[in-house]
């Protein structure tokens, strides 16, 4: 291969990296912001909050924010615009490599605690439907936060700005024995574990809906009746969360294994000296596409959970109702009444019949008559 065609290639490599990070990037930082935010405005609501399912995938919204927030934001400057933030200070090197790595597993290990909690409500066994309890999330969610920033510590100690490929500063591992046992981890949690067990609870959780459907068919219609209106908006919406869990489990598993595979090539590779500067720039533009794919996942759970549960875009109508009063963009009336119809929806209006008694007046008599005039 001639040496200007290798150029030719290099330069348009790169040139699709930067300009894709620019536009990519930004509308990842953009919508992803304001799905997290509209993530967290309708799990709050009453439909939901008192579910754990969703406070699992609430707390998961959080830590989606501060991930986009410091580790997709400086991405988006390094790649973007040439202006690496992590090869200035050792200090930011390290926090930032830690912060990624922390909330990355943290976000995923609350969606697997999500998918545990619909095998655990949809069992017909007591015991395991105990455990999908709000009491229990309020526990697992700051044990598992406790757990995930002690036991990744190691990577704050093992990152460091060192000179890699064009003799360019970079911040990344500091060691090749290090290199590979990151690689390793992080593709046995981030490929094998989280991955195996959302599908397991998947698959578990879908058996358990296939025997609640059938014991549900067996059941009178006279039993039905008595399930007051209250019971079955949280039917529906237990059911629309387990949906959106297994939507977003085929999404994940598109969007978060390629990266763990590429760490994986990477680390049998690290000491191969033969690499020309095409092998590397072609190396370098894969490793950015696994990684846009893996950021996207952390950007669209609020897209994901919209176009896969109808109860979620019904609140999600109410709460951008709610933002479009509240900047006065329509009048309050019309709000409430779109949110009535929204709600029960179209009403009929009933005539009112109403029996109307007659009342029988006696006749005055002449001498009272006389009286009056």
């Amino acid at each position: 291969m001639s040496s200007p065609l290798a150029i030719g290639i290099i330069n348009i490599l790169n040139s699709i990296q930067q300009q894709s990070a620019r536009y990519g990037f930004s509308l990842m930082i953009v919508f992803g912001n304001i799905g997290c935010v509209f993530n967290c405005l309708i799990l709050l609501r009453k439909t939901y909050r008192q579910n754990p399912c969703s406070l699992y995938i609430l707390t998961s919204s959080c830590t989606n924010l501060i991930f986009i927030n410091l580790v997709i934001v400086s991405r988006l400057l390094a790649v973007g615009y040439n202006y690496d933030l992590t090869i200035y200070s050792t200090f930011y090197c390290k926090f930032r490599a830690y912060i990624a790595f922390a909330t990355s597993l943290l976000s995923r290990t609350y969606i697997v605690l999500a998918c545990a909690d619909r095998y655990c409500s949809s069992s017909s066994k007591a015991r395991r439907r105990a455990f999908s309890n709000i009491k229990v999330a309020r526990y697992l969610i700051p044990s598992l936060a406790l757990f995930w920033l002690l036991s990744s510590i190691h990577v704050y100690f093992y990152w460091n700005i060192v000179i890699g490929t064009g003799n360019k500063y970079t911040c990344t591992t500091a060691t090749s024995i290090y290199t590979v046992f990151y690689a390793f981890y992080n593709a046995l949690l981030s490929g094998v574990l989280i991955p195996t067990l959302m599908i397991i609870f998947g698959v578990l959780t879908l058996q358990n809906i296939k025997q609640i459907n059938r014991r549900i068919h067996n059941i009178t219609a006279n039993i039905s009746r008595t399930i007051n209106a209250q019971q079955q908006r949280r039917g529906i919406a237990d059911n629309q969360l387990t949906v959106m869990l297994l939507v977003q489990l085929l999404f994940y598993v598109i969007s978060c294994l390629p990266f763990p595979i590429y760490l994986l090539y990477n680390a049998f590779t690290i000491n191969n000296q033969q690499k020309s500067t095409v092998q590397n720039a072609i190396e370098s533009f894969i490793s950015y596409l696994t990684i846009f794919l893996l950021y996207l996942n952390f950007c669209s759970t609020f897209y994901v959970y919209t176009l896969s549960g109808k109860s979620f875009r019904k609140e999600f109508k109410h709460i951008l109702m709610m933002v479009v009063v509240y900047f006065g963009i329509i009048k309050r009336s019309e709000q409430q009444q779109r949110s009535f119809k929204l709600t029960h929806g179209p009403q009929r209006i009933r005539p009112i019949n109403k029996t109307v008694e007659t009342i029988t007046v006696a006749p005055v008599p002449p001498s009272l008559m006389n009286k009056i005039h």
